[in-house]
C-alpha cells in the first residue's frame, strides 16, 4: 500500500510539472538545447505519438492519403529538428493527454523480460494511442502495410522489422497483446492495452487478467488409488518433464481437474489456470477459442517451469473438429511449449492431427462404487454431515451428480443443525438433478406393489415363438460359448492333459507341457455373435434378447432408436460407439431395437451424415466381440452392407394354430379364466356341455385368427389391469379386435364368404 501511494504521488507530481512547462514555454521565444536529456527523450518520445494522432485527425478531411503521408512526414521532420512546427503548436493543449506515466517505462521493461524486444513495445505504444483512445483511422483508409511504414518512421525502425510484427503469427498476436485483423485490414483490437498504459504491472497482475491461481485440492494421491498406475505415469512425467502437453478426458465430475491439482501439489508447484473467457454476440465464431490460445501462449512466456503448472480446462471447445481455420495455430500451441500443460476435455472427439500432437493422451474413469461411497462419506464427515447408507449408495451411483454438485450441496447443508442437514443435502441434490432433467434421489425405495409383480412374472415360454430358426437350441449353443473356464491355471491345464493323455503328473510331464505350451498356437480369438431377429410387431423379438440373456446369466443393454440419434453433428456416432464400448466393458450383450432407424439404405440417403452413421454402425459390429442382437420390423430398409454383418437371420412370424391355443390357455389361467379345449387331462364329468360347445366355438373362432403374436396376449393382460376380462369369451374377442386392427393396418382383405 505504501509503494503504491508512493507511484500515485510520483504520478501527480510528474503530470503537473509537465502541465507548467507546456503552459510556460513558448518555443519561439526559447528553442530546445540540441542536447536532450532521457527525461527529455522520453517526452518527445511521447510527442511523436501524440503528434501522428493530432496528423491523423486532419488526415480525415483529406481525400488522397498521399496528402495525409506528406502533411505527417513534414510534421515529424520538425519534430525531429525541435522546430516551432504549427503541429506542436497544436500540441501544446493536448500534450498531458497524451504523456505516458512514469510507470509505462517499468511496464515495457517487464514486457521485453518476458520476451518482447523495443520494437514491439512501441508498436504498442501506437496502437495504444491510434486505436485505445484516439480510433484516428477508418478501417478504409489505411492497411497493416502503411501503419509499419507510419510506425517505422516514427520509432525510426526498418520497415521489415515493423511488419513483421504486425503479422498474424507474430508473437505481440499469439500472446494476445494485439488482436491484428486477419484480411490484413488496419483492425486492430486488444483488452491487454488497457492494463498495459493503465496501472503498473506484475507477473501477478497479467496472471490475473489470463488466468486464475487454482487452490489446493483437498484430495490425496490415495484417493485415486483405483487408477494408481495411470496416476503415477502422469506424476512422474510431470516431474522429469520441463514442458509436455498432457490430454485427460472423461465424463464430467470424474475427477480430472482434481487430479492436476493432486499432482501440483505433489510437484510443489502452483496450478494456474487459463481463465473461461466470455465472449459478446457481435464477436465472431471462434473469438473465445482464439483468446483462450493467446493467453495460453502468454503463460508460456511470464511463467516459470519449475513452480508452475497450467491446466487448460474444457479444451474440447478449442481443440475440436470444426477448428480447421485454426488448426495451424493450434498445432504450434501444442507443439511450442515452455511448461508442463495439461489438457481436460469432457470428449476425446478430436481431429487425429490434433490428438498426435500430445505426449499423453489418458481417459480418466469414474471411481467404482466402494470408492466413490468412501469420498462422499469423507466428505460429509468434514462438515459433520450423516446420511442413511440406503442414501449414501444413492448418491455414490447416480450418473449425474459430480463432485462440484456434491460439494456445493454439502456446504449449504452444513449451515444448518444436525436434525435438517441431511434433509437440506438431499434437497439441494434433488433441484441439481431437476435442473439436468433427470429423476431425483429418493430417501426410500418403494415397495413393489402385488400387481407389478404379477405383471412381472407375465407368462412366457420360447417353446412357443414362431421362428425360422429352433431359438431354444439356438440359446443354449450361444450360452456354451459365452460359458467361461472355471479354472483356467496353468497347472489345473497340465493336470487335464495328463489325465487325458495317460500320463503320471509328475516333473518331466509339468517340463514336456509347459515346453508345449510356449509353441502352442493361441486358440482364435471369439469374433462376437452377431444375430438379427426381424419380423411383425410383438411377434417376441425383443422378449427373445431379454430371455436370452437370463440363459447366458449376462446383463442385457437395450437401446432403442431414442437413445443413439442426436440433434448434434457427430452425436449419433458418438452414442453407437459408447453402447458398444459399454456393452463390451461389462461383457453384457447388447439389443438395439428398431436398427432400421439407425442402419437404413445408404443408396436413398441425401445428407452425409446418414452415411457417416450407418458406416459408424459397421465398424463397431466388426470390432465387438460379444453378443449383439438388433432387432426389427422392416427387413427391407437395412443396408445390405448392414444385412451381410449378421451371422445369423432370424425371422418371427405369428403363432400358429397350435401354438396359438397353447398360448390361449396359459393366458386364460393366469388372468383367473376357466379354459378347456377338450383335453383327457380334464375329467368329463366335471364338464357340461354347455362350456365344452362354448369351447369348441372358441377354438373354431381361434383356428381364423392367422395374425395373432405373443405380443398380443401380453397386450391384452396389460389392459386387464383396470379392465378385468369375465370369461375366455372375452379373451377371444379382444384377440379378434386386435387382429382386425392389424388386417386394416395392411390394407388388405381376404377373399372369401
Amino acid at each position: 500500500m505504501q509503494q503504491r501511494e508512493k507511484n500515485q504521488k510520483k504520478i501527480y507530481a510528474r503530470k503537473k510539472a509537465i502541465a507548467e512547462e507546456t503552459k510556460e514555454i513558448d518555443l519561439e521565444k526559447n528553442p530546445p538545447k540540441v542536447s536532450l536529456s532521457k527525461k527529455e527523450c522520453w517526452k518527445i518520445h511521447n510527442a511523436k505519438v501524440a503528434t501522428l494522432t493530432l496528423a491523423s485527425n486532419f488526415g480525415r478531411s483529406f481525400v488522397d492519403r498521399y496528402d495525409f503521408e506528406n502533411l505527417f512526414e513534414n510534421n515529424i521532420k520538425e519534430i525531429r529538428h525541435i522546430s516551432t512546427s504549427e503541429a506542436l503548436r497544436l500540441l501544446k493543449p493536448y500534450y498531458t493527454q497524451f504523456y505516458y506515466p512514469a510507470f509505462v517505462k517499468d511496464n515495457f521493461e517487464l514486457l521485453q523480460s518476458i520476451g518482447l524486444s523495443r520494437a514491439e513495445c512501441d508498436t504498442l505504444a501506437y496502437i495504444s494511442v491510434l486505436y485505445g483512445r484516439a480510433k484516428a483511422f477508418d478501417e478504409d483508409k489505411i492497411n497493416l502495410s502503411m501503419h509499419a511504414q507510419l510506425i517505422s518512421r516514427i520509432f525510426g525502425y526498418r520497415s521489415a522489422v515493423i511488419k513483421d510484427i504486425l503479422q498474424i503469427d507474430s508473437k505481440l498476436s499469439k500472446t494476445g497483446f494485439v488482436n491484428i485483423s486477419p484480411n490484413l485490414g488496419s483492425g486492430f483490437s486488444s483488452d491487454m492495452l488497457d492494463l498495459v498504459f493503465g496501472v503498473p504491472l506484475s507477473v501477478n497482475t497479467l496472471i490475473k487478467n489470463i488466468g486464475y491461481k487454482q487452490s489446493p485440492s483437498a484430495l490425496k494421491l490415495d484417493d485415486f488409488s483405483y487408477m494408481r498406475q495411470k496416476v503415477d505415469m502422469l506424476l512422474h512425467y510431470a516431474k522429469c518433464s520441463k514442458n509436455g502437453s498432457i490430454l485427460l478426458y472423461g465424463k464430467a465430475g470424474v475427477g480430472k481437474s482434481e487430479l492436476v491439482s493432486v499432482i501440483a501439489k505433489e510437484l510443489g508447484k502452483e496450478m494456474i489456470c487459463v481463465k473461461n473467457i466470455i465472449i459478446n454476440d457481435e464477436e465472431r465464431k471462434g473469438a473465445k477459442a482464439e483468446k483462450r490460445m493467446r493467453a495460453f501462449a502468454l503463460m508460456q512466456h511470464i511463467l516459470s517451469s519449475d513452480k508452475h503448472i497450467v491446466l487448460y480446462d474444457e479444451c474440447e471447445d478449442t481443440i475440436c473438429y470444426d477448428a480447421l481455420e485454426r488448426k495451424a495455430g493450434i498445432n504450434t500451441m501444442l507443439e511450442n511449449t515452455k511448461l508442463v500443460n495439461f489438457f481436460v476435455s469432457n470428449s476425446n472427439q478430436m481431429d487425429p492431427a490434433f490428438l498426435r500432437r500430445f505426449d499423453i493422451v489418458c481417459e480418466i474413469k469414474p471411481p467404482p462404487k466402494r470408492k466413490k461411497i468412501q469420498l462422499i462419506q469423507s466428505l460429509l464427515d468434514k462438515r459433520k454431515i450423516t446420511l442413511d447408507t440406503p442414501l449414501l449408495e444413492a448418491v455414490a451411483t447416480n450418473q449425474y451428480l459430480t463432485q462440484g454438485n456434491l460439494i456445493k450441496s454439502a456446504n449449504v447443508a452444513s449451515k444448518f443443525g444436525k436434525k435438517d442437514a441431511q434433509k437440506i443435502f438431499i434437497k439441494c441434490i434433488n433441484e441439481t438433478l431437476r435442473a439436468k432433467n433427470k429423476a431425483p434421489i429418493k430417501p426410500k425405495k418403494p415397495k413393489e406393489s402385488k400387481e407389478t409383480k404379477e405383471f412381472s412374472k407375465m407368462p412366457y415360454s420360447m417353446e412357443l415363438i414362431e421362428c425360422s430358426t429352433d431359438i431354444v437350441c439356438l440359446s443354449q449353443n450361444i450360452k456354451s460359448l459365452c460359458e467361461k473356464p472355471k479354472d483356467k491355471s496353468p497347472l489345473a491345464l497340465a493336470k487335464k492333459a495328463a489325465k487325458r493323455e495317460g500320463r503320471e503328473f509328475d516333473r518331466d510331464f509339468l517340463l514336456d507341457f509347459s515346453g508345449k505350451a510356449q509353441v502352442a498356437p493361441k486358440s482364435s480369438k471369439n469374433c462376437g455373435i452377431r444375430l438379427l431377429a426381424y419380423g411383425s410387431a410383438g411377434s417376441g423379438k425383443s422378449e427373445f434378447a431379454k430371455r436370452l440373456a437370463k440363459e447366458c446369466d449376462k446383463k442385457l443393454l437395450s437401446y432403442k432408436m431414442s437413445d443413439l440419434l442426436s440433434m448434434w453433428l457427430g452425436g449419433s456416432e458418438k452414442n453407437i460407439a459408447q453402447a458398444f464400448k459399454k456393452a463390451k466393458q461389462k461383457e453384457a450383450i447388447l439389443h438395439i431395437d428398431e436398427i432400421d432407424s439407425i442402419g437404413y439404405n445408404r443408396e436413398g440417403a441425401t445428407h452425409s451424415w446418414e452415411r457417416t452413421l450407418v458406416n459408424e454402425l459397421l465398424t463397431q459390429m466388426e470390432d465387438y466381440d460379444g453378443v449383439f442382437i438388433a432387432t426389427s420390423n422392416h427387413l427391407d430398409c437395412l443396408d445390405r452392407a448392414i444385412l451381410r454383418r449378421f451371422d445369423s437371420k432370424i425371422e418371427f412370424r405369428p403363432l400358429s394354430q397350435q401354438n396359438l391355443k397353447k398360448a390361449f390357455r396359459m393366458y386364460a389361467e393366469y388372468l383367473g379364466l376357466e379354459c378347456d379345449f377338450g383335453d383327457s387331462s380334464v375329467d368329463s364329468s366335471v364338464k357340461s356341455s354347455a362350456k365344452s360347445s362354448d369351447f369348441a366355438n372358441i377354438e373354431s373362432h381361434l383356428a381364423k385368427l392367422d395374425n395373432i403374436c405373443f405380443g398380443d396376449f401380453a397386450l391384452i393382460a396389460r389392459e386387464a389391469r383396470f379392465a378385468p376380462l369375465k370369461s375366455a369369451q372375452d379373451l377371444l374377442s379382444k384377440l379378434q379386435a386386435e387382429s382386425k386392427i392389424k388386417e386394416s393396418g395392411r390394407g388388405s382383405t381376404k377373399v372369401g364368404f
